[in-house]
């Protein structure tokens, strides 16, 4: 019979997850639905969000996430920009459409 009993087993230490990541990530996800200018914010929290986490030489995690919110802010930003240049041109067409209508008289009613 032993006196002791067998060894606890090591802790595992997991490193926290950088709240500047996780907060790139909601912003990313967001500006899908809300505002294209929490894209852009989403952007550059998330660079400093990974220099933060590369600088801490391991204590912090998040790194993964940081990208993806990065990259989300960039589509979403991309995919508004699309969208109002697109609008842009649609109501340019419209306009070229109807400048070519000019010639045509309207009768005007009399009375």
């Amino acid at each position: 019979m032993q006196p002791y009993g067998a060894p606890a087993p090591a802790a595992y230490y997991a490193a926290p997850t950088d709240n500047g990541a996780v907060w790139t990530l909601v912003l990313g996800i967001l500006g899908f639905f809300i505002c294209p200018i929490l894209g852009l914010i989403a952007f550059f929290t998330g660079g400093s969000a990974i220099s933060r986490i590369q600088a801490s030489q391991g204590r912090l995690n998040g790194d993964g996430i940081a990208r993806v919110g990065r990259i989300l802010g960039c589509v979403n930003v991309i995919l508004w920009l699309l969208g109002i240049l697109g609008a842009f041109l649609l109501f340019a067409a419209c306009g070229a459409g109807l400048s070519q209508l000019s010639h045509l008289s309207i009768p005007s009613p009399t009375p």
